[in-house]
């Protein structure tokens, strides 16, 4: 049971039920040394620009999904849920990166900042891979009826979001 213990205090919900305060074991950022950020322009403008361009691609595609009449479908469906993580994951962990690099910003110079940032993009992730393989059971289910072997009858679509939710929660 200590592996539990172990990663709930490192946690985004220990930080809010703490008070925002980090788990000083495992964050300690010690003020007599302070270490200074490394600048990184070229890697951190290459971040903050290719995350820029993807997310506006992304976007007008995400928008794209969401208008569309086939939106009423469970596969659409899940394709927004999973345009919501890919678009927060991208801005996350690759616009948001990219200024902090670019700027040599260290983890004690900011560090509710980054961890919070780090914790949202890190819950991106995991969003997108569930929400993925939801995507991908559902499709399969797709062509499982369109061929006559249906594994289950009746729309499961709100089931599956649920289930995403509950997954990065």
């Amino acid at each position: 049971m200590d592996y539990i213990k172990t990663d709930f205090t490192m946690s985004l919900s220990y930080f809010i039920l703490n008070g925002f305060q980090l788990n000083p074991d495992y964050y300690d950022c010690n003020v007599t040394s302070k270490p200074v950020g490394l600048r990184r322009e070229f890697w951190g403008s290459y971040f903050f620009w290719t995350g820029i361009l993807i997310f506006v691609l992304y976007l007008i595609c995400f928008i794209a999904i969401a208008t569309h009449d086939l939106m009423k479908t469970p596969a659409y469906k899940i394709m927004f849920v999973l345009g919501v993580y890919d678009l927060s994951s991208v801005f996350m962990d690759s616009i948001v990166t990219g200024i902090l690099g670019f700027s040599g910003v260290a983890f004690c110079d900011c560090p509710r900042f980054i961890f919070v940032i780090g914790a949202i993009g890190y819950g991106s992730w995991m969003g997108c891979c569930i929400t993925s393989l939801i995507l991908a059971v559902i499709r399969i289910c797709d062509i499982l009826v369109k061929v006559g072997q249906a594994p289950v009858q009746g729309s499961s679509d709100s089931r599956a979001m649920e289930l995403s939710a509950v997954q990065v929660g």
